[in-house]
């Protein structure tokens, strides 16, 4: 494997990881907001990425790669982070949107770091496909979150 593909695949790998991730964070966000009718929705955002990543393992083995190396400790950190302050806002639907809508920002920005030059056309094609895909999810969770806001600040707060 040349040093092009061996890049390749460590920017492939840091997708699969990002999508990993946003579709754990759907799935637990649509258990909690089907209250809103947001449950489908959510895990349809989930199933979207776990597509993603598969694509994205499927390019990793037609460049020679491994697709199930671990992206490391400090994804294992970060992955504990969200879980533990996750599990504060899982009752509270706008603090659970605000979070969900940073993710879909996370995995936009993630998808829009630069890519190697010599990147295949395909692959290139294949990540800006999930880069459209992300973007337009992350456009919906900002829409629902600033809606659900608006909401809760038109509500009149109750007497103490």
């Amino acid at each position: 494997m040349n040093s092009v593909d061996e890049h390749t695949i460590q920017v492939l790998r840091r997708l699969v990881e990002v999508c990993r991730e946003t579709c754990d964070g759907l799935n637990t966000a649509a258990e909690r907001l089907e209250a809103l009718g947001l449950r489908d929705l959510f895990l349809r955002y989930a199933a979207e990425r776990a597509v993603y990543s598969g694509e994205l393992r499927a390019q990793i083995f037609a460049l020679g790669g491994n697709g199930d190396k671990s992206a490391g400790f400090g994804a294992w950190l970060h992955r504990g982070l969200v879980h533990f302050t996750t599990t504060a806002v899982l009752q509270d639907p706008a603090a659970l949107l605000n979070r969900g809508e940073r993710g879909e920002q996370a995995a936009v920005e993630a998808y829009h770091a630069p890519l190697p030059p010599a990147l295949d056309p395909g692959t290139r094609a294949l990540i800006r496909r999930q880069a459209r895909g992300g973007a337009a999810s992350h456009r919906c969770m900002k829409l629902l979150r600033d809606s659900v806001l608006a909401e809760e600040s038109a509500s009149p707060s109750p007497a103490l």
